[in-house]
């Protein structure tokens, strides 16, 4: 398993080319990060959450089958494999809702991201960030939130046209912290705390 910020939430693969040229086909792989760093962070707005893991058990599963949501910041680390070379990086929000009422769940003390970050406020007016990533490099994007319950997809530009990279046909999804009731965190030690506000 890959581990950056945290155990992945998902790795996901978008293969082919915007083109049909053979020369100009490349793939992007990516895994998906939650809650920044160094924390892993969720929100829960249903009844009956399942039993959280030990510190170091499978919180990517957890949250799956929670229905968590990614908590105030997503960091989707994107690998650039093949013949492309990436210049520019957009994220573009395809629906806004009011922050998610729930309980965060925290999970304190994950590994490092390592890579060079891009940064993007969902609360401010979008811009197009330019970059230069080829085969083998890799694009960190860390899109935060403290306003919205927000679905968004990234869009790259390359030399071939302009590739969508989401989360398996699906956007992308993080909300703000706002509008939660209470707080459960896990530390390194085992230990559990929780309080409601």
């Amino acid at each position: 398993m890959l581990r950056f910020t945290a155990a992945s939430l998902a790795l996901l693969s978008l293969l082919g080319g915007c083109t049909g040229s053979p020369s100009s086909a490349a793939s992007f792989t990516f895994t998906v990060n939650d809650g920044g760093d160094p924390a892993r962070a969720w929100v829960i707005s249903d009844q009956g959450v399942p039993d959280r893991p030990a510190w170091d058990g499978d919180w990517s599963a957890w949250a799956v089958s929670a229905g968590a949501t990614p908590l105030s910041a997503l960091t989707i680390l994107l690998t650039v494999q093949g013949q492309a070379v990436v210049k520019a990086v957009r994220v573009k929000v395809v629906a806004q809702r009011p922050p998610l009422a729930g309980t965060q769940y925290v999970v304190v003390g994950g590994d490092p991201v390592t890579h060079e970050r891009i940064e993007v406020d969902l609360d401010k007016s979008l811009e197009t960030l330019q970059v230069r990533a080829a085969d083998g490099d890799t694009i960190a994007v860390t899109v935060q939130t403290q306003q919205c319950d927000c679905d968004f997809a990234i869009e790259l530009d390359w030399q071939g046209g302009t590739r969508t990279v989401d989360n398996n046909g699906k956007p992308f999804r993080v909300s703000a912290s706002t509008a939660t009731v209470g707080r459960c965190v896990t530390y390194p030690d085992r230990v559990e705390k929780c309080e409601t506000f």
